[in-house]
């Protein structure tokens, strides 16, 4: 690491991601034109929305498997499926309903008219246009699966154990995300969850990341060189802390 120009350690969980940027040009940047205290409309190829489109996506996806990963680490986790009966399409209607369940889960589970679920979820387009959900949720107890049925109250549910599974939010994306990219998330939440929830850890500073990083105290998953557009050449190292 004594080579680094910059570097940034992300902690989700027991996984480690280590960015070590070799060569940081600000210039590699790209902004949009500002007037004055507003940005001004830019006209963009078609080439070029694809792009941003895909890094939105990308980001989303990132923030999500860390997401997971940082809550689910020490916890019990449930995977839950949520499908509607009928074919509903209309995204705004089904976040709504969805919303709903959960406090009517929450009230069940509490007697508390406050949601206090820990959960992470996204909604996926089956074939015919139909809206159902996957959920994760964290430490959740013990619920009946007919009682269940009867709190979503809208069609078929499903809900399994997660145990034992490594790295459980790059697992779970492979099942989460199979419609990420459809149009119609581009102007809705890319993932759903609840408040409260903990959040990676990051840490941008050289002197502190170099302090933080022992190699010694995790096991090396996945390294590899990667050039962006935006940092220049970086390498990227993914570990799992050992004893845990």
């Amino acid at each position: 690491m004594d080579n680094m120009n910059s570097a940034r350690l992300v902690v989700s969980g027991q996984y480690v991601e280590l960015y070590e940027f070799l060569s940081y040009d600000c210039s590699l940047v790209v902004k949009r034109p500002r007037i004055g205290p507003k940005r001004r409309r830019v006209e963009r190829s078609f080439e070029d929305l694809m792009n941003r489109k895909e890094l939105y996506l990308r980001g989303a996806m990132r923030r999500l498997r860390r997401l997971i990963n940082t809550n689910a680490y020490g916890v019990s986790c449930s995977f839950m499926t949520l499908t509607f009966a009928e074919n509903i399409e209309d995204l705004k209607y089904a976040q709504q309903y969805f919303f709903k369940f959960i406090k009517r889960l929450s009230y069940y589970i509490t007697g508390k008219n406050k949601n206090v679920l820990k959960y992470v979820g996204v909604i996926e387009f089956q074939r015919r246009g139909a809206i159902h959900f996957h959920v994760i949720f964290f430490d959740f107890p013990y619920v009946d699966a007919s009682v269940l049925g009867a709190i979503w109250n809208a069609g078929f549910i499903r809900v399994n154990l997660i145990d034992g599974i490594e790295n459980l939010g790059s697992y779970v994306m492979k099942y989460m995300t199979k419609n990420f990219d459809d149009p119609r998330i581009l102007t809705h939440r890319a993932y759903l969850c609840s408040k409260g929830l903990k959040r990676p850890v990051v840490h941008n500073d050289l002197f502190k990341v170099s302090g933080l990083v022992s190699i010694s105290d995790m096991d090396l998953l996945l390294n590899k060189s990667v050039y962006s557009q935006f940092v220049g050449d970086f390498e990227y190292s993914l570990f799992r802390l050992k004893g845990v």
